[in-house]
């Protein structure tokens, strides 16, 4: 039954996949996949939007859909429910899939639209493939050709034929692609990727397809028409009298004149050109078959293809227009055109019109990919196909997570110096049904504090040990006696962080040791104009100390509080 396709919502809006007959066909939003609606099946329309579906799912009674999972490859998807009924679960590809009937709808837009762009390139390239060498040569060069059109018909005088070749590009696109995306559809592997090998072998399928049921009569009526009209005495009156005319004389065979040479032209042309085409396309995507590709891109691909292909088959191309002129009757058949055409005009004249070609084939080739991928995009857009969609499924979409503005920055976190600033925002609507996550809650910025207490953390303590105290006795040597001193203004604790080694020298120096913790008592003598104590610092941050009595003894602490009316134990220190 080859590939099915359906419908999922994502986003508030459809999104479309499609699915091989041995995956099960369920639901989850969201999955970006592709979609046709061209041929509908006859089945009931279902709640998902869509009548392209394999098998119904009917789940038995009282079962709790979030236990069910399907299980492809590496995924586990959790099937969900739309109202009553299971809506489409499709399982992503790694390369997207296109119904072949969309690709014969999108194939036939790009066409007609590329062969009205091309039509003068490809009037010159005949013209000069005709010029045959057994008469005078009629034309200089490829400018000499258009100079004389014009100078003679005007410049719809480029366009004389284009009739007959607009009645053949659209089933001829039409053709080649529909039938590539069918062979292609039946040749990719389990992730929906087709490789370059098998792109080749559905290129020539494509283009043997189109050569037979489109190519061959169109070029042949469309090159005797243009040969038609150079002659002096034109006898074709329109598109329709001169096929009448062709048939009535020739019969149908007068169609398939060269069909030979038109297969082998066709089928390589395609082969080589979609070969070149999807490996560019599976080397710019590389390891994300997923990735997107700009439309420019697509047409430098589209460009490369074409050349490949006119450097590969333009002998081919030079013996299909001989066989499909009015002359054709010259040749027994492809073999022998090929023959004569070596032998009486050299090598060189299978490659005649070839610089025309290149340019013509180059912007065909581009165009016609850039058009259909774009065409494949809007159609993967259509309309829904169910009546039931919304009232059943509407409310099913998936919703994006919505968040109110930033609120204001906080006070920077630290008084003095680098610190940093946060601001928050509140969630406004909850994301539902798969759709996109919420961003970033909180944000934070570096500043620097300035406040105007920061001049004391820049202040360095000048320390002494105790035994400077005013009424210092010493309860070590006369233990029978009390210490007695002075009540201090007040002391403070902190946590040494950095000591010197000079310190190490002296005894009372010696207890600074990293990470101890140390109080040192501001008495009466050492309060300055402030009535503080100079270096006691801030709590928290981190200031610097320096032994009075040591030279080189000196570090940094932070401190960890400040008490009133205390009293530091023996061993403590003192500030200057």
């Amino acid at each position: 039954m080859g590939c099915q396709s359906t419908r999922v919502i994502c986003k508030g809006f459809w999104e479309e996949g499609c699915l091989s007959q041995e995956k099960l066909c369920l639901i989850l939003p969201c999955f970006r996949m592709q979609i046709s609606c061209l041929q509908p099946s006859s089945g009931k329309c279902f709640s998902l939007g869509s009548r392209r579906l394999i098998a119904s799912v009917i789940l038995p009674e009282h079962t709790d859909p979030s236990s069910l999972y399907i299980k492809s490859d590496s995924n586990q998807i959790l099937l969900r429910e739309c109202s009553t009924r299971l809506r489409t679960l499709v399982i992503p590809a790694s390369d997207l899939v296109t119904h072949p009937g969309k690709a014969i709808l999108a194939g036939g837009i790009a066409g007609g639209i590329e062969i009205c762009i091309t039509f003068p390139t490809e009037y010159v390239k005949t013209q000069l493939q005709l010029d045959e060498k057994a008469h005078p040569p009629r034309y200089a060069g490829i400018a000499d050709c258009v100079k004389q059109t014009v100078r003679g018909h005007g410049v719809k005088g480029l366009y004389r034929g284009l009739s007959s070749l607009v009645y053949g590009s659209i089933p001829k696109a039409a053709v080649r692609f529909g039938m590539f995306e069918f062979l292609s559809n039946q040749m990719r592997d389990e992730q929906g990727k087709l490789d370059s090998t098998r792109s080749l072998f559905c290129g020539l399928g494509a283009g043997v397809a189109e050569a037979v049921m489109v190519v061959c009569p169109m070029e042949t009526i469309k090159v005797k028409f243009i040969h038609d009209q150079c002659s002096p005495k034109p006898k074709y009156r329109g598109f329709f009298h001169g096929v009448r005319e062709i048939v009535r004389e020739q019969g149908l065979k007068g169609t398939y004149q060269g069909l030979t040479a038109t297969v082998l032209k066709q089928g390589s042309n395609q082969a080589i050109r979609f070969f070149v085409m999807t490996s560019l396309k599976n080397w710019y995507k590389g390891d994300d078959p997923n990735k997107v590709i700009n439309p420019f891109i697509t047409g430098v691909f589209g460009a490369t293809a074409g050349a490949a292909s006119v450097f590969g088959n333009t002998p081919l191309d030079v013996v299909k227009t001989r066989m499909q002129g009015l002359e054709a009757h010259k040749y027994k058949s492809t073999w022998d055109c090929a023959y004569k055409i070596m032998k009486y005009e050299g090598p060189l004249a299978f490659y005649k019109g070839t610089i025309p070609r290149l340019g013509r084939v180059c912007l065909d080739v581009a165009i016609v990919f850039v058009i259909y991928d774009e065409v494949v995009k809007l159609l993967n857009k259509t309309g829904d196909c169910c009546e039931d969609y919304q009232a059943v499924c509407q409310r099913s979409a998936a919703v994006d997570c919505m968040v109110g503005p930033w609120g204001p920055w906080s006070k920077c976190s630290s008084l003095c110096g680098v610190g940093s600033k946060d601001r928050t925002r509140q969630v406004t609507v909850p994301p539902r049904n798969g759709g996109t996550p919420c961003p970033d809650l909180k944000q934070r910025r570096g500043c620097f504090g300035d406040s105007p207490v920061c001049d004391t953390a820049k202040e360095v303590a000048k320390i002494l040990p105790d035994s400077y105290k005013r009424d210092f006795k010493d309860p070590w040597r006369r233990p029978h006696m009390l210490m007695k001193e002075k009540q201090p203004s007040y002391c403070v604790y902190f946590r040494l962080k950095q000591v010197g080694a000079a310190c190490r020298l002296h005894f009372w120096s010696s207890h600074l040791l990293r990470e101890r913790r140390v109080c040192v008592e501001c008495q009466g003598d050492a309060v300055g104009s402030r009535s503080r104590c100079e270096g006691d610092g801030l709590q928290g941050a981190r200031t610097f100390w320096t032994a009075a009595s040591i030279a080189g003894c000196q570090g940094s602490w932070v401190q960890e509080s400040l008490q009133e009316t205390c009293m530091c134990p023996p061993l403590s220190l003192l500030f200057v």
